[in-house]
């Protein structure tokens, strides 16, 4: 069975490409001229040239495809079918959306986009495995189609027929009235007259012009869409489409898109072909990928790591402000901030604004998500706190390979000293200094976390790290680390170290617990913490000679770490630093959004996790004590989910008429963590299996308390 699926694409992005799939460069023909995306840089056109092959080749209309999109490729395929090999089956895709082949094999990543698409951040193998076409059997179906997009489904629900969702895009239908025009007056479209008339107020359709065909199907296709296309297009709808801009130029494509679904429909309805619908996956990140980064050009540069998030960008900032000002003109400064999530133009500008006069200093962004060794082990970033930066810190020194070192500094810093002096501090592949916050709490008396720690363990404080890159490539550091911390995710070993990994944090627990030998020590001067003064808390309970560096360190500290999620306000002028950290503040872009409160971290994770229904639910049951308490239990539950409803329609309603503010996205709340503890509670558990299945609940209750006790029994004995 020859196939061939064409993957477009009209960008460099990550390359699906094997013995089925065919990437292929649309509008190749004016692949350098402006579009909707700007102008492209040449260097992207090399890389299709060496990557994909085009729709410039033979009979062809690349040059219309600013107007008509993914018809460019069906039309070369149409026109010149033996240079694909003769196939049996014709498919299109794009290089961001898939058909997904093995829907059953994994759990589909949740849907976005009218709840529609499964939404995939970006492309690895395991997606890779996902939209794999290897043992799906194309010669049981004459096509193979995308999920029908039903809009009464939708999560919006802005529109009930093809109709409105079209005019939501396109803003007329002076295109879809041609094309009715043309199937209704046409001899070759006869057979499509009466079909056609209604066709436009349909709940719904298959959007995006992907589909694989039978070749003799597909001809029959190309056939109509471009008899269709032949008939409607002409200088003067060229000269009026140029005339809406470079985004409403391509209202052509988008109502043959809406024919396409109409050929398709009509296959299935009235011809009866066999088909079989696929969901349409969309992932969010297609740039190629990076192994590392490359320093800048310039004789000997330092590198220097620091990690965005749009809800730190204001600190971010502070920090870096702080660094500029106290760096020396004789250096190379190579930033480069690593960005969990796609940074916004304007933050990125006001950011590179703060180096604009410095030309010894270099600011880089770079998406985290672009790195081949974030991108194969994902499954650590996966509903992990936004704010808790500790699994990519492991990440640094495969990122970062191309250096001798690197120095890490996280958000809640102040630098009032040259940072090139830190270099000298490369004894060992981590090097940073103690944690005298966390040291304190451990040395309290009668400190239970205290109780579990070696004495000669290293606390370490990681939110300033030098990097020692060649040690760490000498001794494959990276891969060491990487090996610890999928020992973490055995449930066994997690909940042995629980208590441990809670308080050191992931990174800090690996690095003391398994690498102790291979820290090297950063004097206290060099970081010290501000909380310990803000808290009050007891230093005599420190070893004498951690008590003696941290008295010195104070009155001369050259680095200073504020507690992480309470940055001096300007009430608070009691804590430790407040001077200092607004003097700097107030030279930010972003002192605005500082003053009037933007930016604040929100806390609350755990009572969000509580008011979902399987919480609540699980609640009445755990309650369910007694015989009457049993007897009331289907009224209570039935109760419990009637006021959940109403309560969401109360806050949907709310957020119509603007009379509330959305609510965070449970990442972005600082204790997120504490999600996963309301999660193992037993009235969650309990709750979520019924929601589930409550037909089933009561033969599965036994053995979920059973699972809950015997987890319970291990850890208390561990």
């Amino acid at each position: 069975m020859n196939v061939r699926i064409l993957v477009l694409y009209h960008k460099p992005s990550k390359l699906i490409k094997n013995d089925k799939y065919v990437p292929m460069c649309v509008g190749k023909k004016i692949f350098l001229s402006n579009s909707k995306d700007g102008f492209v840089d040449k260097r992207y056109f090399y890389w299709m040239n060496e990557n994909t092959i085009g729709d410039d080749t033979g009979d062809n209309i690349s040059d219309k495809n600013r107007f008509i999109n993914e018809f460019s490729a069906i039309y070369w395929a149409w026109k010149n079918y033996n240079q694909l090999e003769n196939p049996d089956y014709i498919g299109f895709m794009h290089y961001r959306r898939h058909f997904i082949f093995n829907p059953n094999n994994k759990k589909l990543a949740s849907r976005e986009f009218s709840n529609y698409c499964p939404t995939y951040s970006f492309i690895n193998r395991e997606y890779e495995e996902l939209i794999k076409p290897d043992h799906f059997n194309f010669s049981e179906y004459d096509l193979v189609i995308p999920e029908f997009l039903n809009f009464a489904k939708c999560s919006n629900k802005r529109y009930s027929n093809i109709l409105e969702s079209y005019l939501t895009y396109a803003g007329r239908d002076d295109m879809l009235l041609k094309i009715e025009e043309v199937v209704l007056k046409h001899p070759k479209l006869y057979k499509y007259k009466n079909f056609i008339k209604k066709f436009y107020q349909k709940e719904g359709f298959y959007p995006f012009n992907m589909f694989i065909m039978k070749k003799n199907l597909f001809f029959e296709y190309a056939e109509f869409i471009f008899t269709i296309f032949n008939e409607i297009w002409s200088d003067d709808i060229e000269n009026s489409l140029k005339l809406r801009g470079l985004h409403y130029q391509r209202e052509l494509a988008w109502a043959l898109e809406i024919a396409t679904s109409f050929f398709i429909q009509y296959q299935i309805n009235n011809v009866k072909k066999r088909y079989k619908e696929l969901p349409i996956s969309f992932v969010k990140n297609t740039d190629l990928e990076i192994e590392s980064i490359t320093p800048v050009q310039r004789e000997n540069p330092i590198g220097i790591c620091l990690i965005y998030n749009k809800l730190i960008i204001s600190y971010l900032s502070v920090v870096l402000q702080s660094l500029i000002e106290n760096s020396d003109e004789k250096s190379v400064y190579d930033i480069c901030i690593l960005c969990i999530e796609c940074i916004d133009k304007t933050d990125e500008k006001k950011l590179i604004s703060l180096v604009k006069d410095k030309s010894y200093i270099s600011l880089r962004f770079f998406m985290l998500d672009n790195f081949s060794c974030i991108r194969e082990n994902d499954s650590f970033f996966k509903s992990k706190n936004s704010l808790n930066f500790d699994n990519y810190k492991i990440f640094i020194p495969r990122i970062f390979r191309k250096y001798n070192q690197v120095i890490y500094l996280s958000y809640n810093l102040l630098i009032k000293h040259n940072i090139l002096e830190l270099l000298s501090y490369k004894n060992k592949a981590i090097n940073c200094s103690l944690d005298v916050y966390n040291s304190i709490i451990a040395f309290m008396p009668n400190s239970k976390i205290g109780k579990k720690i070696n004495q000669d363990l290293k606390i370490i404080n990681s939110e300033l790290i030098v990097y020692n890159i060649l040690e760490c490539e000498r001794n494959d550091f990276f891969n060491l680390l990487l090996e610890k911390l999928y020992k973490t995710e055995d449930a066994v070993f997690f909940n042995k170290h629980r208590e441990m990994i809670s308080f050191l944090g992931i990174f800090g627990f690996l690095i003391s617990y398994f690498f102790n030998d291979r820290i090297g020590d950063i004097p206290l001067y060099y970081n010290f913490q501000s909380k310990i003064i803000d808290d009050k808390l007891d230093i005599n309970v420190l070893p004498l000679s951690l008590y003696n560096e941290y008295v010195q360190a104070k009155d001369n500290f050259l680095i200073l770490q504020y507690y992480k999620y309470f940055q001096p306000l300007l009430y608070d002028s009691c804590r430790f630093g407040n001077d200092l950290w607004w003097y700097y503040a107030k030279q930010s872009p972003y002192f605005g959004k500082i003053i009037s409160g933007e930016n604040h971290f929100i806390f609350g994770a755990a009572l969000r996790i509580k008011e979902y229904l399987s919480y609540k639910i699980g609640f009445e049951i755990v309650k369910t004590k007694n015989l009457l308490a049993f007897c009331t239990l289907p009224y209570r539950v039935l109760k419990v989910i009637f006021l959940h409803r109403i309560n969401i329609l109360i806050y949907k309603i709310k957020l119509k008429f603007n009379l509330c503010n959305p609510k965070p996205k449970l990442k972005d709340y600082v204790d997120y963590d504490d999600i996963f503890k309301i999660k193992n509670h037993l009235a969650y558990r309990l709750g979520s299996v019924f929601l589930k299945n409550p037909f089933l609940f009561i033969f599965r209750v036994k053995q979920i308390y059973k699972v809950f006790l015997l987890e319970k029994y291990k850890g208390e004995k561990l």
